[in-house]
């Protein structure tokens, strides 16, 4: 992959369930990075694309099945998404990408659960503070009129003589760090590569998550990085996009929204699980071809489950 490519320990395997269609937040943990293995729904989120995706990807559904993109054109439709909760939760968009990051990026079930309970959720997810009503996204720099008649102290590198307010900058959990010691942990949070984006608070305790807000004004040359583990994150977990499994391609499959009701996508109502030609995408980069649902090679006419329990008894036979 590229400089921010999972290591064994991060990277994500397709698994099944008894119903195959659960996908949501953890209820013990829901920033658990386990939690983010790519399952497919059937059908949640997929009619909101048409209207706020990109129109040069969605205004024909009559177009391929599945397309192959740089995963820079998945901007929009992520873009998209958080915009929409952003205007239903009444939230930042900051906090909106997070909703729907710990929901797996599918939008009915994070609203089935934030409109019952929504302070529950907010916690869960690290972003209650954020999502209060009397918080303001702060502007992209930190610098504001000097207050030297005030002076704060940093609970990270404690120094003595203090901070101007002008040198702090703060959360939406009200706890504030010298905008030295905050560029310094933006460097070490995203020398962990894709995990950065689960960050919290440096306030020991805290669960607020940081965001691309205080990343701005403190250490703005890091944001092209953060923001592609971002992306990255997007497609691991979006039930519509799949990485080419193809050694160094960089190339995304996208499928047609609603395409995973018809055709034996997905092991939908009348296919019984089973695997056909519709299930395959063809990288037009690497000429990589793969089952779309499982990223496995295509498997005709196994289903993806058949192919995984097989393989399974096969390894169990080898170790023994």
């Amino acid at each position: 992959m590229s400089d921010y490519e999972y290591s064994d320990e991060e990277s994500y395997e397709y698994c099944y369930t008894d119903d195959e269609d659960g996908t949501g937040m953890d209820e013990d943990n829901p920033m658990d990075v386990s939690q983010t293995e790519r399952e497919f729904s059937h059908g949640s989120h997929h009619h909101n694309l048409s209207d706020r995706g990109d129109p040069k990807l969605f205004e024909k559904n009559d177009g391929p099945a599945i397309r192959m993109l740089p995963s820079e054109e998945l901007k929009p439709i992520m873009n998209a998404l958080v915009q929409d909760v952003a205007e239903v939760c009444g939230c930042t968009e900051s906090a909106a990408a997070i909703l729907m990051r710990e929901h797996k990026w599918d939008k009915e079930r994070l609203l089935e659960s934030y409109v019952d309970e929504p302070e529950r959720v907010q916690k869960k997810c690290g972003v209650f503070a954020r999502c209060q009503e009397n918080y303001i996204c702060p502007p992209a720099t930190k610098k504001g009129p000097p207050q030297r008649n005030l002076r704060k102290h940093c609970q990270i590198c404690m120094d003595e003589d203090g901070f101007d307010q002008d040198e702090m900058i703060g959360m939406p959990c009200a706890h504030e760090f010298c905008d030295c010691c905050w560029e310094g942990y933006f460097h070490n949070a995203l020398s962990k590569g894709p995990l950065c984006i689960r960050e919290t608070c440096p306030q020991a305790g805290c669960n607020e998550l940081v965001t691309e807000e205080e990343l701005t004004r403190a250490a703005p040359d890091l944001l092209p990085k953060f923001e592609r583990y971002q992306l990255r994150s997007f497609v691991d977990t979006y039930a519509l996009a799949r990485w080419c499994p193809g050694p160094g391609c960089e190339k995304v499959a996208l499928a047609r929204p609603g395409h995973d009701n018809h055709s034996g996508m997905y092991g939908g109502n009348n296919s019984n699980n089973a695997f056909t030609d519709v299930n395959v995408a063809h990288c037009d980069s690497c000429q990589t071809s793969f089952c779309f649902k499982c990223g496995e090679e295509p498997h005709a006419p196994v289903s993806c489950k058949l192919l995984s329990q097989w393989r399974g008894k096969g390894r169990n036979e080898a170790e023994t």
